[in-house]
């Protein structure tokens, strides 16, 4: 039986560059009624201070869905605390290493999957997070070992797409994505979490290979109607490469107006369809605020968001090498190398287009 796996970390892909600029000053709403995010608050005190393990890994679970990363690893992180101040349980480092893998503490969190795995060698979910850690880091020696930990606690399907998806970072993409794509032929894919996890490592390989549609056609085959944010992410990024524009704004329009709070993410990926789209500015300004939060609170957290922001929607190429450049510094997946590869291509360039009116470049 499969266990409960983490997803694999964010895949953001860059898209090609847009050209609409927009003003550095404060973003100021244009009629009252202009909302930048909201969420319940659970006034429910009792359960502030009395969550179980189970009830603190449910809420990260959720985390991982569109309008609930903010509230939900911000609320986990309290009530995890007295946890960490008894007899810590494995289970207790390992989610403690979840919320600083979130917060993109890697170092962090690796100590504490340290002290997970010291406990209960037997946690596969720890195992796949500290290899996910040390592929975000580009170690991938350590990224592999933790993989080849898990021969005998976790099934073949699971050990094999931890280890091919690092074995795809070291030249042998085209192999591990062959490899990977005959042992599901073979075995099938789970009905668990395990699914959306494995199709995800299989279109971000087929996305490297320059085989698109395949990699839509991966990601699509998760039927189920909520979907996570990582898969929404990357099925927008090839979405928009594929100049498909208009499939992005009817998906993840729908999601955000339902969603209690609006990721970050997909704010920007609906400004970018709009971009492609022709349609105005109402996402872009709705970025613009976010982003200009971000950045006064130097929020690195966001750097790929910011750098693409700068890239895609208000091309700034200083600003979008600092901030491709932050990114770079934390995560060294396939997509921040892509980010970064765009923001050096900006530098030196002739001259900006012309903003929209009521925006500037500065």
């Amino acid at each position: 039986m499969f266990i409960k796996k983490i997803l694999s970390l964010s895949l953001y892909l860059i898209s090609g560059v847009s050209c609409l600029t927009v003003s550095a000053q404060s973003y100021i709403p244009k009629d009252n009624d202009f909302v930048l995010d909201s969420w319940q608050v659970n006034s429910n005190k009792s359960n502030q201070t009395s969550a179980s393990l189970t009830d603190i890994e449910n809420l990260l679970e959720q985390a991982q869905y569109p309008g609930k990363s903010a509230y939900n690893v911000g609320r986990a992180n309290a009530l995890l605390k007295p946890h960490l101040k008894q007899d810590v349980s494995g289970k207790a480092w390992y989610l403690s290493a979840r919320i600083l893998q979130h917060q993109h503490q890697f170092q962090a969190a690796l100590k504490d999957l340290d002290k997970s795995i010291s406990k209960n060698k037997s946690l596969t979910s720890a195992w796949l997070l500290k290899a996910n850690i040390h592929l975000a880091l580009a170690q991938y020696s350590q990224a592999r070992s933790a993989c080849v930990s898990l021969l005998g606690q976790a099934d073949m399907l699971t050990v094999a797409s931890c280890s091919l998806e690092v074995e795809s970072y070291q030249n042998k993409l085209k192999a591990s994505y062959q490899q990977l794509t005959e042992l599901v032929e073979r075995y099938g894919l789970p009905d668990d979490e395990s699914q959306v996890w494995i199709l995800q490592i299989l279109a971000d390989m087929a996305h490297r290979l320059g085989q698109n549609k395949t990699a839509i056609t991966w990601l699509e085959q998760y039927s189920e109607q909520l979907k996570p944010m990582s898969l929404l992410v990357l099925w927008s990024d090839i979405q928009l490469e594929n100049n498909n524009a208009e499939a992005v704004d009817k998906q993840l329009s729908e999601v955000v107006n339902h969603a209690e709070f609006k990721d970050d993410a997909l704010l920007l990926r609906l400004a970018i369809a709009e971009k492609q789209m022709n349609t105005g500015t109402y996402w872009a300004e709705q970025t613009l605020a976010r982003i200009q939060l971000r950045i006064q609170r130097n929020d690195r957290f966001h750097a790929s968001e910011i750098a693409r922001f700068y890239i895609d929607i208000a091309p700034n190429p200083s600003k979008a090498l600092h901030w491709a450049e932050e990114n770079w510094r934390m995560t060294k997946l396939a997509a921040d190398k892509k980010l970064l590869e765009a923001a050096v291509s900006m530098q030196g360039s002739a001259m900006l287009p012309e903003p929209p009116s009521g925006m500037s470049a500065e």
